[in-house]
């Protein structure tokens, strides 16, 4: 071997030296640490899934402009325990203000999470199978030239939950989970009643949807029921219980507004206190599709959410209590500011603000798992 090639080989082997500790020095971390937007949770089956938008770290050959190192994730958390995360790309690298002002959770028709995530894409969480609008242009053939990259032309809808979408001509459709094949359909409208029973039905239906619309965690703050015929239960404040003959129970959500209510049973305008507890700033939780609260069985009964007290330190609390008002359980969420209520008649899922965080509580012991988001300021 003479000199020339033991020079090369020594620079060769400098090289690659200074190439991998260069590779060592590049902070890589976990994904979830380097968090910079975390988006809506949805409930997937048995898990809860939620669209991030995070920093990738540096590659040693890619840019170092921070600005194009950022990507949007799925996280999908077990519900039994969800600091057991799945988390799969659905965009590698993209721009930071598109990808946060785009990024989008749609909805799941019982097969796929549909996102729109620099585009629109569809998941299938058995076999993490990803479709898009190549897949969808096989499937509809007629409409490969009609589809618009924007996400509010996208949504997930329907009494059988399907992706809906709009194309370029304005026409509807909807796409069956498994073909993928589209079906036009028109925004649901309300038939002419035939019958004054049948308009009054119709009223209640109007009614009860209204009641349930808003935006917040508040809808899922309920005042009370009738688990029986002439019976009502749930929570009154002691002015409410007073003016009970006079004004009837409460209906509908529940108003937070720094005051404590107990729980009551009712029949014909006669009250009865069960328990001995005030909640304050409480709620029963409601059922996810319905104006009623969540009854729970094995025992009856229900989930009251309130306060542990007034102020800046005051956090979530959740209590199962049975058909007497007799707790069961009660677990403090440490939640400060609640950004979204899952229902569930197993395990209830919860997302904080303040802090961000995932918690899940099984509702039949009460025992709570939660899952930090580790958010990172944006710059």
């Amino acid at each position: 071997m003479n000199r020339k090639t033991v020079y090369l080989s020594i620079l060769a082997v400098v090289f690659l030296g200074v190439i991998a500790v260069a590779w060592m020095l590049v902070p890589k971390g976990p994904r979830r640490a380097d968090i910079r937007f975390a988006g809506d949770t949805i409930r997937v089956g048995d898990r809860f899934a939620s669209l991030v938008v995070v920093l990738r770290p540096p590659t040693f050959f890619g840019s170092r402009n921070t600005r194009s190192r950022y990507g949007v994730d799925l996280v999908l958390h077990d519900v039994t325990d969800v600091g057991r995360v799945d988390v799969v790309t659905l965009v590698e690298y993209g721009d930071e203000m598109k990808l946060r002002n785009d990024a989008k959770l749609l909805g799941w028709d019982g097969r796929r999470v549909w996102a729109y995530a620099h585009t629109l894409v569809g998941l299938d969480l058995k076999t993490k199978q990803r479709v898009g609008f190549e897949e969808l242009s096989r499937a509809n053939p007629s409409l490969a030239q009609f589809w618009v990259d924007e996400a509010k032309f996208y949504s997930v809808g329907g009494a059988v939950p399907k992706l809906r979408l709009k194309v370029a001509d304005a026409r509807q459709f909807e796409l069956d989970p498994v073909t993928l094949t589209g079906t036009p359909y028109e925004d649901e409208k309300w038939a002419k009643a035939k019958s004054h029973e049948e308009s009054m039905k119709q009223w209640a239906e109007y009614n009860e949807k209204m009641t349930m619309f808003g935006i917040g965690p508040g809808v899922y703050f309920w005042r009370g029921e009738k688990p029986g015929e002439g019976e009502w239960f749930g929570l009154m404040t002691r002015e409410e219980a007073g003016n009970l003959k006079e004004s009837g129970v409460p209906t509908g959500r529940a108003i937070l507004n720094g005051k404590t209510s107990a729980l009551w049973r009712v029949q014909a305008r006669e009250g009865k206190r069960v328990g001995e507890v005030e909640y304050l700033d409480a709620g029963l939780l409601r059922e996810e599709k319905a104006a009623k609260p969540l009854r729970l069985e094995g025992p009856a009964g229900y989930l009251v959410m309130h306060q542990s007290r007034l102020g800046q330190d005051g956090t979530l609390v959740v209590t199962r209590v049975d058909m007497e008002g007799k707790k069961l359980w009660e677990v403090n969420t440490g939640i400060g500011k609640l950004d979204q209520v899952l229902p569930d008649a197993r395990y209830l899922g919860l997302v904080g603000e303040q802090p961000k965080v995932m918690i899940s509580v099984h509702i039949v012991d009460g025992t709570m798992s939660q899952e930090n988001f580790s958010l990172t300021p944006m710059k």
